[in-house]
């Protein structure tokens, strides 16, 4: 699986935040593209060397947000139809 190449603001309070944070803007900018999986989380970490739990906090926030869904024990992936999306569709 590849590196994400992620910027990670280290002035936040929490760590998972940051990634999360990160994450969300990787996303944003196209880095990674919707239905695209992420690296593990034991990758993930790591890559960022965090704990494997920090990186987990930071996946379950996304994922409570709609930037990423899970299956289970196996992968996370970038879901179709961003948060985003739905915050700039026009009333019709």
């Amino acid at each position: 699986m590849r590196e994400l190449l992620v910027l990670i603001n280290k002035s936040k309070k929490h760590k998972y935040q940051a990634l999360a944070d990160g994450l969300r803007a990787a996303i944003r900018q196209g880095k990674v593209k919707p239905g695209e999986r992420l690296p593990s989380a034991r990758d993930l970490a790591r890559q960022f060397k965090m704990h494997r739990h920090t990186v987990m906090a930071a996946l379950a926030e996304l994922e409570s947000e709609g930037w990423i869904t899970s299956q289970a024990k196996k992968y996370y992936q970038v879901t179709e139809t961003l948060p985003d999306t739905f915050l700039h569709t026009k009333d019709r």
